[in-house]
């Protein structure tokens, strides 16, 4: 169960979300409302497709996508594009990462590796595979094109940069 606060949770709130349309059809008194536990369940979100050049550890309905450590959305269905070089996954974002899609965001599939002079990705390893994101700054896009690898870090980017 997601909830919003602790606050909102002992006091007995209810968190409500009305998606930004043109055709909000006007209801009467009494109507009634199904209550859904989370936006999944709802079905409500923000839907976006990755390509990518393997489907290899990416599973529907179980890879998620985070963002730091926060689970922003789900991989809902696994197809190949027409030509069958790329698979194409839809993606089912929460709404409230709408201002993480934009041009200049990166994905890349987040998975363990394990040899005599690299470990990591230990968290994959536990929790399984997971597309990791590196939010962009432009206009709002719908379609990416996932990447092979982590990017690199930028100067501007937080933590200890080593030059040797």
């Amino acid at each position: 169960m997601h909830t919003e606060s602790l606050t909102a949770l002992i006091a007995g709130g209810i968190a409500f979300y009305t998606p930004d349309t043109d055709s909000i059809d006007i209801v009467s008194n009494d109507t009634s409302f199904k209550l859904h536990s989370d936006f999944d369940n709802a079905k409500v979100g923000i839907a976006v497709t990755i390509s990518s050049e393997s489907a290899i550890g990416l599973e529907e309905g179980v890879t998620e996508v985070k963002y730091d450590a926060f689970k922003i959305g789900v991989v809902k269905k696994l197809s190949y594009q027409k030509t069958g070089e790329n698979v194409i996954a839809d993606i089912m974002f929460d709404p409230r990462a709408a201002e993480l899609l934009k041009t200049g965001t990166k994905f890349w599939l987040d998975t363990p590796t394990l040899s005599l002079t690299d470990f990591s990705g230990l968290k994959s390893l536990l929790e399984g595979n997971h597309i990791k994101m590196q939010a962009g700054g432009g206009q709002d896009v719908r379609e990416f094109i996932a990447l092979n690898k982590p990017p690199l870090m930028s100067a501007g980017d937080k933590g200890l940069h080593l030059l040797l």
